[in-house]
């Protein structure tokens, strides 16, 4: 979808929306339902929004990416409309698509009246597809947000503002996106990033909604500081953009898309080592995309050196990257988490991948501080498990035997782990590690 959505950066400006005789609009492609939507509060329809709901539901737009942004659209037009949202709920019933049951409960769920509380609980007695007990018994489990309360965090929540305005036409959605300009000169990255996403988004969309230039003018006699300034750009529609905010936003983009390729080939490393492995052509195709992958993340952390999410990743990609035996890849790893563990010393992710790397390297010693540190947090788990192996490593059998005791006394189920016990009792196991 060519959209405003902020990830996507193009703004739809020209499109002509196909009618019916009846003056009712034909979701026809992605453009008509996009200009539809950001004209939606000029001329609000609720009679549309169940066929715009079957349109997107069925449309092979990016869900990843839009999903929530629409989500908020139809939340903001439907929750004062109550006979709609039946009406909508009786057509998708009778169509019988899991895809546009299971995006209309989320709908209904955020919504969060009495009305569509009912409607969700008819449709946990009569939709009997198993997607919908899964999704319901998630809804179940937490509370559902509202859009008018979150905070700007991301230009992610920027997205669920501008379509809420966009059905509603309501200015606090807007205000909320002007707030978000006091980010522009924080010192943390993610908020300038979300500063001049508000900013970019401003100009654009004041340029072609005359409500949105008007809400502007207004703020900009009523702010002060680093807002009026803004605003003073968005209202003379200065498009310029921060050279390392912009650079920042294509590290960005290609950082998620390696932390969603570092998600596709996650299952090689587990089980049984990777370096074990015969198949070279798979390792060395492996070596590429870790490679790629580090590239990208060290790329992104370059510019937002404190971001604790990317340093983390860091650390476990090299830590991979080291069981291929890519070079130099074993103490990034360590320099990596170990960032981490001082920034957030109760990481348990973070120490167990450290304890990995210690062991790899022979440091049993050192391993073993890390898995008591990690079963002080979590005990009686994989932790002190993994702390029997490495005393194991030290010949050190009894402790390696009351370990695994107490391991199992809280785990008893691991046949894996009773095996191991039942073979140290016997005296017949003895450890080596490494490639």
């Amino acid at each position: 979808m060519k959209s405003i959505l902020l990830t996507g950066i193009i703004f739809l400006s020209i499109c002509t929306i196909s009618c019916a005789q009846d003056n009712s609009v034909v979701f026809i492609n992605d453009a008509i339902l996009e200009k539809w939507m950001t004209s939606y509060y000029l001329n609000p329809k609720p009679e549309q929004l169940g066929d715009a709901i079957i349109y997107f539901c069925g449309s092979k737009v990016e869900k990843d990416t839009t999903k929530l942004p629409m989500m908020s659209f139809f939340v903001a037009a439907l929750e004062n409309h109550e006979s709609e949202m039946q009406n909508i709920f009786n057509n998708i019933a009778k169509r019988s698509v899991i895809e546009e049951k299971v995006f209309f409960l989320d709908v209904l769920w955020l919504i969060n009246s009495e009305k569509s509380r009912d409607l969700i609980n008819k449709a946990s007695k009569e939709w009997k597809e198993s997607e919908v007990a899964v999704k319901i018994s998630d809804q179940e489990k937490s509370a559902p947000y509202n859009v008018r309360n979150i905070s700007a965090i991301s230009p992610q929540i920027l997205d669920l503002w501008w379509y809420s305005f966009f059905a509603t036409g309501d200015d606090v959605f807007i205000k909320k996106i002007i707030d978000a300009l006091s980010f522009l000169e924080d010192r943390d990255f993610q908020k300038r990033l979300t500063g001049e996403a508000a900013k970019w988004s401003l100009t654009s969309n004041a340029d072609q909604h005359k409500r949105v230039r008007e809400i502007c003018v207004f703020e900009e006699a009523n702010r002060s500081g680093v807002i009026k300034k803004a605003l003073g750009d968005v209202i003379s529609g200065k498009m310029t953009v921060n050279a390392v905010i912009a650079d920042g936003r294509d590290a960005l983009k290609n950082y998620k898309e390696a932390i969603m390729n570092l998600r596709a080939i996650e299952q090689y490393f587990t089980g049984e080592p990777i370096y074990q492995s015969k198949d070279e052509k798979l390792k060395n195709d492996l070596r590429n995309k870790i490679s790629s992958i580090i590239s990208a993340m060290e790329n992104y952390i370059a510019i937002d050196p404190n971001n604790a999410e990317a340093t983390f990743y860091l650390g476990k990609t090299c830590s991979m990257a080291h069981d291929l035996d890519i070079p130099g890849a074993w103490k990034k790893s360590v320099d990596y988490l170990n960032k981490i563990i001082a920034v957030e010393p109760s990481n348990g992710q973070a120490r167990l991948l450290q304890a990995k790397n210690y062991m790899d390297n022979k440091e049993f010693d050192k391993a073993i501080k890390e898995y008591e540190f990690v079963n002080s947090l979590y005990p009686n788990g994989q932790a002190l498990k993994l702390m029997a192996t490495a005393k194991m490593y030290l010949k050190d059998i009894d402790g390696a035997k009351r370990d695994l005791k107490e391991y199992i006394k809280y785990n008893p189920n691991d046949n894996a782990a009773k095996s191991i016990l039942s073979a140290l009792e016997d005296g017949q196991i003895s450890y080596s590690i490494g490639k």
